[in-house]
This record gives structure tokens, sequence and C-alpha cells, in this order.
């Protein structure tokens, strides 16, 4: 029977070493937690605070960028139809001047021509009187000498 008595647990004892083991680790726990766990985590939250001002600026520069970027495309598109207003304007004053400079090259070239026509005109006349005056005074020579008298 004795092997069936229960025999009670022996009472425990505390180890020294593990006691000193178990101080030593809570006290560098609690130093670890204090000086790295602790600035660590304000090192974060500065990390966090940087990052989320440098978004915030990124989101106010993309919406700059947005408004200047709308504002510029207006600005290109007032300045190409003013300049193609201006060279439809310019075209079309180009167009009116080559042709006010066509006419009036017309008109001189018409006066000249009507100028040499009658200039033409005159001399033709004059050559006719002076060939006439020639023909009368070279029939007269002929007659004269045909006639043997002078012819008056």
């Amino acid at each position: 029977m004795e092997q069936f008595m229960l025999t009670l647990p022996e009472p425990m004892r505390i180890n020294s070493t593990f006691l000193f083991v178990l101080v030593v680790f809570i006290v560098l726990v609690v130093l670890l937690k204090r000086f790295y766990v602790d600035s660590y985590a304000g090192v974060m939250e500065k990390r966090q605070d940087i990052i989320e001002g440098a978004e915030r600026k990124l989101k106010d520069v993309e919406a700059l960028y947005v408004e200047k970027l709308a504002f510029f495309e207006a600005e290109l598109k007032n300045a190409r139809m003013n300049a193609n207003t201006l060279r439809e304007r310019l075209v079309g004053d180009a167009r009116k001047e080559r042709e006010s400079i066509v006419t009036r090259a017309r008109s001189r070239v018409q006066e000249q021509k009507a100028r040499m026509e009658k200039e033409t005109l005159e001399v033709i006349e004059k050559e006719k009187a002076a060939a006439g005056v020639l023909v009368k005074s070279l029939a007269e020579r002929i007659a004269e000498s045909l006639v043997g008298r002078k012819i008056s």
C-alpha cells in the first residue's frame, strides 16, 4: 500500500539566481522602455507629423499646379485666338493694300498708255504733214521737170 500513498509535492523554493535574473530582466525592460521605446515612439510621431505635413503641402502644391495650369492653358488659348485674329486682320489689310497698289499701277499704266498713244498719234500726224509737204514738193519738182516750167 505504500505504493498508493499520496505524496505531497515539495514546497517550491525560490532560486536566488532565477530571482536575480528576473529582477535584472524587469529593470532592463523598464530602462529600454523608458529610454528607447519612448524616444523611438516620439521619433516615429515626429516622423509621421513630418510625412503628414509634406502630404498636405504636396496636395496644396498639386492644387496650385492644377489652378496655374488651367490659367496658363486659358491664357494660351486666348493668345492663340488673338494671334489668329491679328493674322487674319493683317492678311486682310495686306490683300487690300495689294489691290490698292495693283489698281494704282494699272491706272498709271493706263495713263502712260493713253499718253503714249496720244504722243504717237501726234508724231504720226506730224510725220504725215511732213510727208505731205515732201510729197507736194516732190510732185511739184516732177511736174516742173515734165512740164518744164515752175508751178506755184
